[in-house]
């Protein structure tokens, strides 16, 4: 559509100011279409001869088939494509700059092909940009020529993951390296040596990203005298492997699995990290203790398999921001974390963990929190529990699937003796579900149930999709509104227009109306209240 709307465009500007667009420079044409997916690309050639002439001497290649797997016939006309255009290319002495292959074997016939393709273009001096996405069927050994480009900047080499089955791609020993330039360095579910790296490494010190996720063959890992690095990213190995990390003076990013074995910790020299990843099998005070290496440390991100203890201890006088992502569900989990400086927190687990931060600083804290099982009364009190800080709140909650169901089985005189004061420190609530059972059947005894925790300055709730039960929703809160138990008189409740995004102001009358009813299929987005002070 966009395509469609610019050809439109551009035809009534050539119809007004006549050849001025045959002005353009090739370069800014050929600029443009790399920007656009390429069906939208070819469809801009039909505006001019210049346009067209530009798109047939492109100088990035993309290849992508459809995701679906191809027939022979569909498989045969997708390799001809491939080698006309390599061909036209070669005897028009036409340059690539970017070069971009998905493509699928599923027998060694077509592995030529590919051998062909890369050999064909690899070892030109043109080339910048080498991107292969390959999903196999047979194990296969992809061709020497890879970094042969002494002007490659990025080499990037992947299966596939929609289509790899059980085999992978190998990388031979002795490879000739000539990308002395090379800045990116991807390889993805890529089977090659120890040695194969060190010479890649050792070769091209210019190097800034690296990522070797999902790798077999790899023993010991060595990232070294790479001035320039400022991503790295190592995720699965073998269980006896950490990588040794020296002379990393910009390294920023870091991502990487943590196996357990006590013998091989990282190295002193990740000073300068912002950015942590760990993926940990076994979170424990000895990696908890690697978190301290870090002393620059901004963002940290945990995907965790299990904890022993349960209560994971986080200290960082420099960290900001914290994600916590259990990878299994059924993990019950309690944070602790002297960081100082923490201001955003992300959650995402099977239920409520336990918050506890000895020592915050004074500002505001966004909270995001994704539960994937039922809330329950243990939900409200640890929620009460983290509130206590003196620090100002935005929170987030989102009920991830359809077994979100909140079983409000227990009285609200037993939640007041048990909190008795609600938190007056969160600014805004928003709680967002696509569930149809549990919140939305009783909306005001989970509202009664909250508001006896917090009184947040603004709430918004959500469910995308079906507008029946915010019609509820607005309804119970309009009685809350005016309900003067429990200190539940609500200031207003507003509602969002699905068109214009503006929000108004709900009234007695203008609800209890038949007509009113019927607006809020058009309007009710999100409902939205405003408290007055206790």
């Amino acid at each position: 559509m966009a395509a469609a709307s610019a050809v439109s465009n551009m035809k009534e500007v050539e119809r007004i100011h006549g050849p001025q667009l045959e002005d353009i420079p090739v370069d800014l044409i050929h600029r443009i279409q790399t920007l656009l997916p390429v069906k939208e690309a070819a469809r801009m050639c039909v505006m001019l001869k210049s346009w067209l002439h530009a798109w047939s001497t492109t100088t990035t290649l993309r290849f992508h088939p459809p995701k679906k797997l191809l027939s022979k016939q569909q498989l045969k006309t997708y390799i001809d494509l491939i080698n006309h255009t390599l061909q036209r290319y070669r005897v028009n002495n036409i340059p690539i700059t970017s070069f971009d292959l998905h493509f699928r074997i599923i027998n060694q016939e077509s592995l030529p092909f590919v051998n062909k393709w890369i050999h064909a273009v690899a070892s030109r001096s043109s080339l910048k940009e080498l991107y292969l996405t390959i999903s196999v069927l047979e194990s296969i050994t992809l061709p020497d020529e890879l970094f042969l480009g002494e002007n490659l900047d990025t080499v990037s080499v992947k299966a596939d993951p929609h289509f790899l089955f059980w085999h992978s791609l190998f990388m031979r020993n002795n490879l000739v390296i000539k990308c002395v330039n090379l800045r990116v360095l991807e390889l993805i579910d890529v089977t090659l040596s120890d040695e194969t790296v060190v010479e890649l490494l050792s070769t091209c010190i210019l190097l800034e990203k690296i990522n070797l996720s999902k790798c077999q063959g790899l023993s010991r890992i060595k990232v070294k005298n790479l001035h320039y690095l400022r991503e790295l990213e190592i995720t699965r190995g073998k269980r006896d492997s950490t990588p040794e990390i020296y002379d990393v003076p910009c390294l920023h990013i870091f991502k990487l699995t943590l196996l357990p074995n006590r013998n091989n910790l990282l190295s002193d020299s990740l000073e300068s990290v912002r950015e942590l990843v760990l993926n940990v099998e076994i979170m424990d005070d000895v990696y908890s203790n690697i978190i301290s290496k870090f002393p620059f440390l901004d963002s940290l991100s945990l995907n965790i398999s299990s904890c022993n203890p349960n209560v994971l201890d986080i200290t960082s006088i420099s960290l900001k921001r914290l994600n916590i992502y259990p990878l299994h569900y059924a993990m019950k989990i309690d944070i602790k974390a002297y960081a100082p400086k923490l201001d955003t927190i992300h959650y995402k687990g099977n239920s409520m963990p336990g918050l506890l931060f000895p020592s915050t600083a004074s500002g505001q804290i966004e909270l995001t929190l994704e539960l994937f099982n039922r809330i329950d009364q243990s939900f409200f009190l640890k929620t009460r529990e983290f509130l206590k800080l003196s620090n100002k709140f935005k929170i987030k909650i989102i009920a991830c699937n359809s077994v979100f169901i909140v079983p409000f089985n227990y009285e609200i005189e037993d939640m007041i003796r048990q909190i008795q004061i609600p938190a007056m420190n969160v600014e805004r609530l928003t709680f967002e579900t696509d569930s149809h059972k549990g919140l939305w059947e009783s909306p005001r005894l989970f509202l009664e149930e909250l508001f006896c925790i917090m009184r947040p300055n603004y709430l918004t709730m959500t469910h995308p999709g079906i507008r029946g039960p915010l019609k509820l929703i607005a309804r119970e809160m309009m009685g809350l509104r005016f309900r003067k138990g429990y200190g539940l008189g609500l200031k207003n409740v507003e509602i969002q227009n699905r068109v214009d995004g503006k929000w108004i102001t709900l009234t007695s009358i203008w609800i209890s109306s038949p007509y009113g009813i019927a607006s809020l299929d058009y309007y009710c987005v999100a409902v939205a209240t405003v408290f007055t002070e206790a």
